[in-house]
């Protein structure tokens, strides 16, 4: 088919559908198409969080024609996508410029790469945090990620293991408490990284995630990165280096999110709050009411994101109950399986006079709304961004991934929060050289802690200075997104876009 002579050009996003890193792949395609004219963008993901997607992006802009969503198939067979693909192919649009897809996705890597006719240049999209993932391509020494990936394929054949059993003891053999100073984080034992670890069982950060995720990272054209340079200086410096040595380029766009300034009801949190409309007028009279009723600041947002949750279920409850001993009001999104909250916590919620138990919430209006005054996160990237942004500290429970580093990041480096050591198990529990410590890890042990970080957070002068810290924070982020079109300095997220659009979607004539 011949291409619609309205478009001159097309970029394809693609996201497995979690929706923690399908939210800023969403803020970035409407930023992208707010700054590409005659553009067509293709957006695919699972069925699940299609009509999601839609929403979200309606959040920054109105769609324009071009704009257009489909289902990835991939939740199936590889040959489910090559279907879905090949079917986007044959639409009335130009030959794709552009394939911006997870980096943990390598089968659409070369699936794509195999019908880019010479054209389309595979864009690695990294939902996480940097130094984790820094780390873990470093570990690997001077062999090469695709040596790595066919010498354990065929060490399985071998020894009768599989791909993925092999790729987890290439993680967690190595553990032994070796002291290092990786860049962007404190000085830190190796199996700080791993806090949940518990030696006989699964390995709780699946080492083929890592492994494939560094083969999408490193085998791709260019990449774009949420998070900051503001954050992560060095490390994104890093992976920039690693780029420039093959002609590609790597761009920080982080925090993808609305302007602060937006998020009041009315302005773009239209859009989160019609996601579920219900949960969130709740969600505002609550606010409300503990900001007349309590002051500013006064409320603790909970969250594990939408498919985390703590790992032992009474050390959660622990930490809970002194929240409820404390009186300290508190918002608390739905932990999905997580066994049920004991019925004397039930009774917390019950009928909302402290706490607030809810599915769904509207995260960045929560974070947003001057009677939040803490998050308690485990720390993935798109809720630490969002907190940095609005000014808000955090204490953090790390559970896996570029968690565990995102929580010392916060907690040591930026000073913008606590990290939890008491709720670490496994691994967890040896010494820890970034805080010199060594955890006990009982319950009891968990509740003294939540009493004294709770205590310094709503009352002390640590949990002062930790707010005045985000607050520093949360300035230079706003400035990320800067135009020099409206009279200000251009801010580094801004340029990064406009240069990714000169390398890779240019404009001709």
């Amino acid at each position: 088919m011949s291409p619609h002579p309205a478009f001159d050009t097309h970029a394809v996003v693609f996201t497995a559908g979690l929706w923690g890193h399908t939210r800023p792949m969403c803020a970035f395609a409407a930023r992208l198409v707010n700054a590409r004219p005659n553009l067509v963008l293709s957006f695919m993901t699972i069925p699940a969080v299609i009509e999601r997607s839609r929403e979200e992006v309606s959040r920054f802009i109105a769609l324009p024609e071009g704009v257009n969503f489909f289902n990835s198939n991939l939740e199936g067979v590889e040959d489910d996508f090559v279907k879905a693909y090949e079917a986007l192919l044959a639409e009335d649009f130009p030959f794709p410029s552009i394939f911006v897809v997870e980096m943990s996705m390598p089968v659409a890597h070369g699936i794509v790469r195999a019908r880019s006719k010479g054209i389309t240049k595979v864009i690695t999209w990294c939902p996480i945090s940097l130094p984790f993932l820094v780390s873990s391509i470093k570990s690997l020494g001077d062999e090469s990620i695709d040596s790595v990936y066919e010498r354990l394929n065929a060490e399985a054949l071998k020894e009768g293991k599989t791909y993925q059993e092999l790729a987890d003891d290439l993680y967690r053999k190595p553990l032994r408490g070796m002291v290092s100073n990786p860049i962007d984080l404190p000085q830190i034992s190796d199996y700080e990284l791993f806090p949940q670890e518990v030696e006989d069982a699964p390995f709780s950060p699946r080492g083929e995630v890592i492994l494939s995720a560094i083969r999408g990272l490193l085998n791709c054209d260019g990449s774009l990165g949420v998070s900051s340079p503001i954050i992560e200086p060095e490390t994104c410096d890093w992976v920039q280096s690693i780029f420039s040595k093959k002609g590609g380029a790597f761009f920080p766009i982080g925090p993808l999110m609305p302007a602060a300034a937006s998020t009041a009801v009315g302005g773009t949190l239209k859009g989160e709050f019609a996601q579920a409309e219900s949960e969130s007028t709740d969600v505002s009279k609550f606010l409300e009411r503990m900001h007349k009723e309590k002051g500013p600041n006064s409320v603790l947002y909970i969250s594990f994101g939408s498919i985390w949750q703590p790992l032992q279920p009474p050390k959660f409850w622990a930490f809970l109950e002194v929240v409820v001993e404390k009186q300290i009001p508190f918002i608390l999104t739905d932990l999905g399986s997580h066994p049920p909250l004991p019925a004397h916590l039930q009774a917390a919620v019950a009928d909302g006079a402290l706490g607030l138990l809810r599915k769904w919430v509207p995260q960045q209006f929560i974070l947003s709304h001057p009677a939040t005054g803490w998050f308690l996160t485990h720390c993935g990237v798109n809720g630490t961004l969002e907190s940095l942004s609005a000014g808000v500290p955090m204490i953090c429970w790390p559970l896996v991934y570029d968690q565990p580093a995102l929580a010392m990041s916060v907690s040591n480096i930026l000073q913008c929060g606590f990290e939890l050591e008491e709720v670490r198990q496994g691994l967890g529990l040896k010494y820890r050289a970034s805080t010199g410590k060594t955890p006990v890890g009982t319950v009891e042990a968990v509740k003294v802690e939540a009493a004294e970080v709770l205590t310094k957070a709503f009352s002390g002068a640590e949990g002062k200075a930790a707010r005045e810290k985000v607050q520093e924070v949360a300035a230079r982020l706003g400035k990320a997104w800067n135009s020099e079109s409206e009279g200000t300095d251009e801010g580094y997220a801004a340029a990064n876009l406009r240069k990714f659009i000169e390398m890779y979607l240019p404009i001709v004539g």
